[in-house]
């Protein structure tokens, strides 16, 4: 289970602030031990000097089931390798992410070179492998949930179908994901991997594979996990892309402000930077949606409200009008009044509108200042004039992004990098999508037929006793 008694989401209890000494010793790190290090930043000192990197996973692994019999599940724990063969499968397993400069200060910070071809790999190899460890070292079985709207499902897929202990449930929306990872998650062959395709919006799979996990005592005997962003292990793996990038293009002995711009869904990626900037790394964020632009709206003058319908887009994967990490993002800024947050989230949910207390949006607004909305328009138009100048392919949903590079390039004292998302591919509904790939990309492409199923072809039975 993954939420907490009285339905609400985990969080690290405290934010460690790191040294600038610290921060510089990170910099000369590959980036499997950047990982260690700055997620053992969140286990007591006292765990770590007392058994090492054992304690470190036992905690760690807490964070990531997000229950407390875990706890009580092992005293020592089976180490993953946190050097390169966690990453593998990526291009190169001690460079996972690449930072590519164009034309006009245009700084690209690839995070899609990961199996998938998703920047969810990123985080869910990690999770991945820790649930793995654990699964096997205490012969305990899971079912792994997924709602997704495109790259958190193939990207979960990956890191579960070759696990013995465990089965994965993945919803998708029918017809709102892009067709190439549609065919991702619907041509696995595992048979520990069960896809279903239903009908409505990822905000509406969402509230199904919330429901089912809010009974602790269900989730608790069927050993369900979430693999979406409301893991609160997939955020604190997350952080690790934020120091990577800035390492990559600012000088750490001057502390040299970054700005890092974020294609924005349910606020996972910015609620991982939120903490790094917490954490005492200089940055700030721009949050950049689609034309479902909830969370852009909410940043630039405290509304927080959802629109009537979810807007079907070419960023298909950020098509959200309820982002649920804006949770954990308040509660950041509001100095922990879980009350406040409540009251906020409860109007939310159940008006469809209110507005961020003036004293919590003003700290928001210290380290997300700006956010931007990208019409599909603008998007296609950003995919063309990045190509045309750069002759560089960026995705729908890196093109929000940089649709706000090319409308406040005069901000040229700013140093920016922009995410990318996922690997740029076809949305065209061909017989042979890898086409659309680059050739070191093709092999990963699945060319069995599809097995998904329809939700409505009968009730999902529990693939584990």
């Amino acid at each position: 289970m993954d939420l907490t008694s009285n339905g609400g989401i985990y969080l690290p209890e405290q934010v460690p602030t790191l040294s600038h000494s610290r921060l510089k010793a990170l910099s000369t790190l590959p980036y499997g031990e950047l990982c260690y290090q700055l997620l053992s930043e969140f286990i007591p000192k006292e765990s770590l000097n007392q058994s090492g990197r054992s304690a470190f996973c036992a905690d760690l692994l807490h964070c990531v089931f997000g229950i407390q019999f875990i706890l009580n599940l092992f005293s020592s724990f089976l180490l993953i390798d946190f050097s390169a063969s966690i990453f593998e499968e990526f291009d190169d397993p001690k460079e996972v992410i690449h930072v590519t400069k164009l034309k006009g200060g245009l700084n690209i910070a690839e995070l899609y070179l990961g199996p998938t071809l998703a920047f969810k790999d990123l985080a869910l190899s990690v999770v991945g492998s820790l649930v793995d460890s654990l699964l096997k070292k205490k012969k305990k079985k899971a079912i792994v949930l997924v709602a997704t709207s495109g790259d958190t499902g193939s990207a979960a897929i990956h890191s579960v179908k070759k696990m013995a202990n465990a089965d994965i449930i993945v919803l998708y929306p029918k017809g709102r994901c892009t067709h190439v990872q549609e065919l991702q998650m619907t041509t696995v062959q595992s048979p520990n991997v069960h896809v279903f395709a239903a009908e409505g919006t990822s905000d509406d799979l969402d509230e199904v594979m919330l429901a089912v996990t809010s009974d602790s005592a269900f989730a608790e005997a069927h050993g369900l996990l979430i693999f979406n962003s409301i893991n609160v292990g997939r955020i604190l793996c997350q952080i690790p892309m934020y120091f990577c990038a800035y390492y990559h293009l600012c000088d750490v002995e001057t502390m040299e402000p970054l700005e890092v711009v974020v294609p924005t869904g349910a606020c996972g990626s910015i609620t991982a930077g939120t903490i790094a900037a917490k954490m005492g790394l200089p940055i700030k964020i721009v949050a950049c949606t689609n034309k479902n632009d909830v969370v852009t709206r909410c940043i630039q003058n405290a509304e927080f409200s959802q629109e009537s319908q979810v807007h079907h887009t070419y960023a298909s994967a950020m098509d959200i009008q309820c982002p649920y990490n804006m949770e954990r993002i308040l509660h950041l800024f509001c100095d922990g009044d879980g009350g406040l947050v409540q009251d906020v989230m409860g109007a939310f949910e159940s008006q469809g509108k209110t507005v961020i207390p003036p004293h919590v949006h003003a700290s928001l607004k210290d380290v997300i200042p700006e956010s931007y909305s990208a019409s599909d328009k603008e998007i296609l138009k950003t995919m063309k004039r990045c190509w045309d100048e750069n002759s560089y392919a960026i995705c729908p949903h890196t093109a929000t992004g940089v649709s706000f590079h090319y409308t406040h390039r005069h901000r040229k004292h700013v140093k920016k990098t922009f995410y990318t998302t996922m690997m740029m591919t076809s949305n065209a509904e061909n017989d042979d999508p890898s086409k659309a790939l680059p050739e070191r990309f093709k092999v990963r492409m699945p060319r069995k037929d599809a097995r998904a199923s329809n939700s409505d072809s009968g009730p999902i039975q529990s693939p584990l006793p």
